[in-house]
């Protein structure tokens, strides 16, 4: 039980074990979700915290904008 703030994002992503169209869309995805996520940051007068849990390190720029800007970031990251 952890709280949420009033305006929770949540976005995911998980694609078809063997669709290879859909796999070939995912730097695009993942682009449109960290500027998702960049695009919060810079709304919020307030900072809050990014949880990103993904299986690869396509977030470093968000990450380090997040902690630029005094946001908490949990990520959890696998290969």
């Amino acid at each position: 039980g952890r709280a949420m703030c009033s305006d929770p994002v949540i976005a995911g992503l998980r694609l078809p074990p063997k669709d290879a169209f859909v796999k070939s869309l995912k730097k695009e995805i993942v682009g449109k979700m960290v500027c998702c996520i960049a695009d919060k940051i810079h709304d919020y007068d307030i900072s809050g915290t990014v949880k990103l849990i993904a299986g690869d390190g396509d977030y470093r720029s968000v990450i380090s904008l997040a902690l630029k800007r005094s946001w908490i970031t949990e990520n959890w990251f696998w290969s």
